[in-house]
């Protein structure tokens, strides 16, 4: 009996190993200090990863909308972003980045997004894709910001 137990649990931590570990999440120092960086890196692509997550994940609309430079995005996309924050009590988006090409400056992760309505009859949407997205530094007052100016497949993030 004993045996068994402690084969179970050789068994489980051999397996918990064995998994992939995403890579600890950036500082916020180190995500500003990215930000601000003149060349697209891994560093850069993570930074607004991280930035992206925490925004919907504070169901902040104006941290959110603010990764997003307006100038390359429909007024449409906006609404559906703020429609969708409406709509969602919170969000939950986890993802994974997978590579960072720094010739084109796009990121490409596998993402899933929960989203739980604010309505307690609707079941939460949970989805799951793998994004492209590209970057561009934009003048933001003194200094310029990486910002999101597509997102392939577009509707993703902010459909109900």
């Amino acid at each position: 009996m004993k045996r068994t137990a402690i084969c179970i649990a050789l068994l489980a931590l051999i397996v918990q190993l064995a998994l992939p570990q995403n890579p600890p999440r950036p500082s916020s120092r180190d995500t500003g200090a990215a930000l601000r960086s003149v060349e697209f890196s891994p560093q850069v692509a993570e930074a607004v990863l991280a930035r992206l997550s925490d925004a919907m994940q504070a169901h902040s609309l104006p941290q959110t909308k603010s990764l997003f430079d307006a100038a390359h995005f429909s007024p449409s996309f906006f609404d559906r972003m703020t429609a969708a924050f409406d709509h969602y009590e919170s969000f939950r988006l986890y993802y994974h980045l997978e590579s960072a090409d720094p010739e084109k400056a796009t990121v490409t992760a596998d993402f899933r997004l929960e989203s739980a309505p604010r309505q307690s009859d609707e079941t939460p949407k949970r989805r799951e894709s793998t994004l492209t997205l590209t970057l561009v530094r934009v003048p933001q007052g003194r200094t310029p910001q990486w910002k999101i100016v597509t997102v392939d497949p577009a509707n993703f993030l902010f459909e109900f």
